[in-house]
């Protein structure tokens, strides 16, 4: 059964990123027409190394987006695509991605299927916010994600929000041990309110009986 890719391109497109997401052959590819470093302009199959799989939609828009942002500070074709730089990692190693390439594939996640509204803004903004407490170069690692939610208070509402979105950051990029964030979850405790006693409100009352401004208060 084919993929339904009209929704990535119209994102794309949304986005003002021209071309479109193809797939062939098992695999993703971005046909686009672009000028390469020698200068030469022609439509091409640029390959994104990911199977062509409704899993990988969202990494696919998001290095479509990495290399589009590319060619535009560069103003052509790089020779070696971002992600086969990321490959030649020593033997044994996984391919990795670093938290700001993470990110992009988790925007692109959350936008699927929603119409940007402004309450829609409000809450990815409020996901970022809490992805921008991780360094934004760094690959993206259970350890990572482990490391910086234990520096969250304990019981605080910030560790909470913070885990959720890190798990949810790790389940789409498939970064193993998702539990590991679960064993720091803390019941939230709302710092008490400083409720005022009997005697200082007495004080309160007595201090602005007579004042010509809040007098009528008391």
């Amino acid at each position: 059964m084919a993929l339904d890719l009209t929704a990535t391109t119209a994102s794309l497109k949304a986005r003002g990123i021209r071309g479109s997401l193809l797939s062939e052959k098992g695999s993703f590819y971005w046909r686009v027409r672009v000028t390469d470093t020698e200068g030469e302009r022609k439509t091409r199959k640029i390959p994104l190394r990911l199977a062509a799989e409704p899993s990988a939609l969202a990494l696919a828009e998001s290095r479509i987006v990495e290399l589009s942002g590319q060619i535009q500070e560069q103003g052509a074709l790089p020779d070696q695509l971002p992600w086969d730089v990321r490959k030649v990692v020593p033997a044994g190693k996984k391919n990795t991605v670093t938290v700001a390439v993470a990110v992009q594939a988790l925007e692109v996640d959350f936008w699927k299927g929603k119409i940007r509204t402004t309450a829609a803004e409000r809450t990815w903004e409020r996901l970022k916010a809490e992805t921008d407490r991780l360094p934004q170069q760094a690959t993206l690692t259970m350890d990572l994600l482990v490391g910086v939610g234990e520096q969250q208070k304990p019981g605080s509402r910030t560790r909470l929000e913070f885990l959720k979105v890190s798990k949810r950051l790790a389940k789409l990029m498939r970064v193993g041990g998702t539990d590991r964030l679960d064993d720091l979850k803390t019941p939230y405790e709302p710092e008490a309110r400083g409720i005022p006693s009997d005697a200082e409100i007495q004080q309160v009352v007595e201090a602005t009986i007579d004042d010509p401004t809040w007098g009528w208060a008391t």
